[in-house]
């Protein structure tokens, strides 16, 4: 007993050590945002101006008039962001230092949350040491430090959904297990608000505790109770999503039959490439921007391929044996893992909305982690389990950890970020982003003009009214062929544009889909990266 509470009080000090290490590395770097999660705290932050009617619609020029404003809904990401740093955005804080405390925040509670999880299986304490020691350095756990996005929301919250579901398999007083699950449910039901992915957190649980309910004959009403306390939220958000712009989720906006074999192959490799966020590392390696595997999908899907193999062969192996299968943490890993991979075939089968990276099987794979372990640890041929664990393990955890120095030196100590404290590479090459931003917004006039700005992480420093996607960069030029702007009243339209975008054809087709813009003059400020088109649209018949 006494070793055991030892042992938890080393866990519990390497990972508090290793986060406060990795949080004083990064305080002098600004926080990063991308494209899509900037795009939810710009209506966050007009929400908190008192410019937008809720936090989850972004207020911008109705494409259809140009001189009138619409407030629009976000189904494309359910609001987790928003919630997040809603109470230090009320507070005054500036939105950059906002996503910033959500992000340590996360890290610390998922690295604590995912060493509590493993604390539910008999691994050795090397093991546990060390998997508390590298959980922090991990590139999911600490790259929201740098670059915000809400996975770090996936990697914070499921070890702790796990956690709590797996109390609810031990027997208790049946006069609390309906009112427990119940609220229970509500819990798990909260993981779509957060994260559309994340709801396969909570129905890999409900299927663990149908299952558990069905193999004891008991508590059947209350696993009833919980089924019916996570329908609630996510039905709430559905009907919410559909009453507002008449689609349900991102899933229903991209809904087709999309039979791909590549599916496959990320099925197999993705679950062996989330286990340490090894996708992080082989995706640097490998889509770097020169390099020619750059625009294949599965570039980084067929390097996981062999080791998928090896981890899935691991975990079936461990259904096999009774002494694994004997523990309800085992048991919960296994249904959260099997309804994870199915619901990714669903996915990419039935809709476009999800892509095959590695993250969206973050949390099923680091559940079941410890089954793998426990299944490769009786294994005879040991050579294979680990180099894969150096390789897809080991490696990832150093990379983690160099590319936290990595990012730290890259930012000069002199640069100053615009009003929203956001790092924004976008606008300017040189150390006062701020300075650039003000010489461009007095030259034009925000407070008339019409802004058509090309990333989001722009926007978050703008005033005026502003259209802009998440990030054109990324955006096919067939897509913004269909893009089409008029107006009932004359406008002044100023447009944000990299000068890529003329080589690439892009620039021509955004500036043609402005129907009865006159002639374009274009500029250039010095110091900022971005070419300034502006003109004057008129009315059309």
């Amino acid at each position: 007993m006494i070793g055991r509470f030892i042992s938890q009080r080393v866990e519990l000090g390497l990972v508090l050590a290793v986060s406060v290490l990795v949080l004083l590395a990064t305080t002098r770097v600004p926080e990063g945002i991308v494209g899509d999660a900037a795009v939810k705290l710009r209506a966050l932050q007009q929400y908190v101006a008192g410019q937008s009617p809720s936090l989850n619609q972004v207020v911008m020029p109705q494409p259809t008039d140009l001189a009138r404003d619409a407030a629009v809904w976000l189904t494309w990401w359910p609001p987790g962001p928003q919630l997040a740093a809603y109470p230090w955005a009320m507070l005054g804080v500036p939105l950059g230092t906002s996503a910033r405390i959500v992000a340590a925040f996360a890290m610390v509670l998922g690295s604590l949350g995912w060493i509590t999880w493993f604390r539910r299986f008999d691994l050795p304490r090397t093991v546990r040491y060390a998997a508390a020691a590298a959980l922090p350095l991990l590139h999911s756990a600490n790259f929201a430090l740098f670059i915000f996005t809400q996975d770090v929301l996936n990697f914070a919250l499921a070890p702790w959904v796990l956690v709590m579901v797996q109390g609810l398999a031990i027997p208790r007083d049946r006069r609390l297990g309906w009112p427990l699950f119940g609220v229970a449910g509500l819990a798990l039901g909260m993981t779509y608000v957060v994260k559309y992915s994340l709801v396969f957190v909570a129905l890999g649980a409900l299927a663990f505790l149908g299952f558990e309910a069905l193999r004891r004959r008991q508590l059947v009403g209350s696993v009833i109770a919980a089924a019916c306390g996570t329908a609630i939220p996510i039905v709430a958000l559905t009907a919410l999503n559909a009453r507002m712009v008449g689609v349900m989720n991102n899933a229903e906006q991209t809904a087709r039959f999309l039979p791909r074999w590549q599916s496959l192959v990320a099925l197999i490799a993705n679950p062996a490439l989330a286990v340490a966020d090894a996708d992080s590392l082989w995706r640097y390696l490998l889509m770097h921007p020169a390099h020619p595997l750059t625009n294949d999908p599965l570039a980084i899907a067929y390097v996981g391929v062999l080791p998928g193999l090896v981890l899935l062969w691991f975990v079936f192996a461990a259904m096999r044996r009774r002494a694994i299968m004997a523990t309800p943490a085992a048991r919960l890993a296994l249904a959260l893992f099997g309804v994870t991979l199915l619901a990714m075939v669903a996915t990419w089968t039935f809709s476009d909305a999800a892509d095959y990276e590695a993250r969206h099987m973050l949390p099923a794979s680091l559940a079941v982690l410890p089954v793998a372990y426990a299944s490769a640890a009786n294994a005879r041929r040991r050579l294979l389990p680990v180099t894969m664990a150096i390789l897809f393990g080991v490696v990832p955890v150093v990379y983690g950890a160099v590319a936290v120095a990595g990012k730290i030196t890259r930012i000069p100590r002199t640069y100053t970020p615009g009003p929203s404290r956001f790092y924004n590479e976008l606008v300017t090459s040189t150390a006062d982003p701020a300075a650039v931003e003000r010489t461009l917004i007095e030259r034009y006039g925000p407070a008339t003009d019409v802004w058509y700005i090309a990333h989001a992480v722009t926007a978050l420093d703008w005033p005026g009214r502003v259209w802009t996607e998440t990030n054109l960069e990324f955006v096919p030029i067939e897509k913004l062929a269909t893009l089409h702007f008029r107006t009932t009243a004359p406008v002044r339209l100023t447009v944000l544009l990299p000068p890529m975008f003329e080589g690439q054809g892009k620039g021509a087709v955004i500036r043609a889909s402005f129907a009865g813009a006159g002639s374009w003059r274009r500029d250039t400020v010095p110091g900022s990266k971005y070419d300034v088109w502006t003109t004057v649209v008129e009315p059309t018949p």
